[in-house]
């Protein structure tokens, strides 16, 4: 089942991606855009919340809020879109460690697969989703 454009317009949604060189992002958008890979399977995304953070992906007010700094701990950079334009993502906090696409469990690399964003998250501050 796709999540829809109202849906991702009006709620909170989390997911995950990886970057050009494999580093692994997560993201928490506001009431904003998100990519295409994450909308058209919306078991794909939930599923991914629950294995890594123990969340609910799609949420209309998210409380508690996701815990970055343990996201960040465990290597993941940790986006967030919460600004007016709803469109660009920036990040809230970079790994020590990085955690890279092979070292996740397989069930994950599966689902993260094709979710994947065209640009170093090492080096990229903010970036914007346009549909």
């Amino acid at each position: 089942m796709r999540i829809s454009d109202n849906t991702a317009a009006y709620h909170n949604i989390i997911w995950f991606a990886r970057d050009n060189n494999g580093n692994i992002i997560f993201a928490e958008s506001h009431e904003g855009s998100c990519p295409e890979f994450v909308l058209e399977d919306a078991s794909k995304t939930e599923r991914l919340a629950l294995l890594i953070c123990a969340a609910k992906a799609v949420d209309r007010n998210r409380e508690p809020a996701i815990d970055i700094d343990n996201l960040a701990a465990r290597g993941f950079y940790c986006y967030k879109n919460d600004d007016h334009d709803g469109f660009t993502y920036r990040l809230q906090k970079t790994p020590t460690n990085p955690m890279n696409f092979d070292d996740l469990p397989e069930t994950v690399r599966r689902l993260l697969k094709n979710q994947k964003l065209p640009f170093d998250a090492a080096e990229t501050e903010e970036f914007m989703i346009v549909r």
